[in-house]
């Protein structure tokens, strides 16, 4: 908030209400600035979603916050923002068939691997395995090397007891992990999963102690602490 002051009104009243809601935890001040700022700027798209968000998942007013989000996409019908907001909200309430659609018009408006994730995990809840593989597969296209995309693939192929491609999957989570520790977590407790699903017990084990290893390497004690729990 340092060089708040030299901002314009409107960029400052957002930074304002943002370190009320994040930084400060003071929400009924943040309601009432947005308020405000609706008010102020009715034709705003950013304002509208930025509320919706604030109504939706602080205030738990779900109808106030779609009511929000309509009015920023009657301003911008390709407003991602609002678009990913909608989904996230319908997931929220674990309305999945709705979630999914709302991720559908954001992949479809602006694709990318962020966007394709999201779809996958909602197409997931619904049971369509093969589609949400099929999002993730685009996901790693898109982001070849972010791991996030082969340990979702990995879960998501041992969901369907298609054990080989889950296998198959891990050299390619193992080489997005590269050295860091954080990721070799993810990876080795996947690995020890997949040993552990063939019957490959010692194999398991073994990945076991790298994930603790892993874990020592980051210097995290809850993390070193979780990793001599599994052992």
């Amino acid at each position: 908030r340092r060089l708040q002051d030299r901002l314009p009104v409107r960029e400052r009243s957002l930074v304002d209400v943002y370190a009320n809601i994040w930084l400060e935890r003071r929400l009924a001040e943040a309601a009432t600035k947005l308020k405000s700022m609706v008010t102020n700027y009715p034709d705003d798209k950013e304002v509208r979603a930025v509320y919706g968000i604030f109504l939706g998942q602080l205030d738990r007013d779900t109808t106030g916050a779609f009511a929000q989000l309509d009015s920023a996409l009657q301003i911008d019908p390709t407003y991602t923002f609002a678009l990913s907001l909608y989904a996230q909200l319908y997931a929220q309430i674990q309305n999945w068939g709705k979630a999914v659609e709302w991720s559908q018009r954001l992949v479809d408006v602006a694709p990318s691997a962020q966007a394709h994730r999201a779809l996958a995990i909602y197409l997931s809840r619904q049971g369509r395995f093969p589609d949400a593989v099929a999002e993730y597969e685009k996901a790693t296209k898109l982001e070849p090397a972010n791991i996030d995309n082969y340990s979702s693939l990995v879960a998501l192929y041992l969901r369907m007891g298609s054990l080989e491609k889950a296998a198959a999957t891990l050299p390619l989570e193992k080489q997005s992990a590269g050295d860091d520790p954080y990721r070799l977590l993810d990876y080795y407790d996947d690995e020890a999963n997949i040993h552990a699903w063939h019957g490959k017990f010692r194999a398991a084990i073994a990945s076991s102690h790298r994930i603790r290893e892993s874990a020592e390497k980051t210097g995290d004690s809850s993390l070193i602490f979780n990793s001599l729990t599994i052992l």
